[in-house]
């Protein structure tokens, strides 16, 4: 990823649907950000089967059976990535750590949230992740689980209420 200076401002960049050209960036983007928190969830075994899932080819297989991703651009560059499966769980969530806490990760959470159909949203989410899920209305289903050499943390999160009146 090249340098540059964080954006300041939301409006900077914008939302859009992924495309599957845009698998290798979105690729280069999770592989970069994992990277730079150090895979602390990991196994040794753990990390290599992440460094593979998460190859371009695997992103763009992930597209085509119907996983659904959105981004978010600034200067044609991919700085946010989120995907959900089935409009219910939340497949990957990552934003370029220079991007980090300026309300990308929660403009992408947000729109997926709107654009569901379900009244609750999932999510495997690494140790590191929890507090930005918690400050969003995620709570933990279950214990810690391990699966593949990586330890996640089971959440969800009602998204909308039923009116019974």
């Amino acid at each position: 990823m090249e340098k540059e200076k964080p954006i300041s401002s939301l409006n900077e960049g914008f939302l859009r649907k992924a495309y599957t050209t845009d698998a290798s960036s979105i690729s280069e983007l999770i592989l970069y950000t994992a990277q730079k928190q150090n895979f602390e969830d990991y196994t040794p075994e753990g990390h290599q089967i992440f460094l593979h899932a998460h190859q371009a080819d695997s992103v763009k297989r992930l597209m085509e059976i119907g996983i659904s991703y959105w981004v978010y651009l600034h200067k044609d560059m991919i700085i946010g990535v989120i995907s959900v499966k089935q409009h219910a769980h939340i497949f990957h969530l990552y934003v370029h750590p220079l991007h980090q806490k300026l309300g990308i990760g929660s403009l992408l959470l947000e729109h997926i949230i709107q654009q569901s159909p379900h009244l609750s949203f999932s999510v495997n989410a690494s140790k590191t992740a929890i507090p930005f899920y918690k400050k969003h209305g995620f709570s933990h289903s279950s214990p810690a689980q391990e699966l593949n050499g990586f330890r996640y943390y089971p959440m969800i999160r009602p998204i909308k209420q039923t009116s019974f009146l």
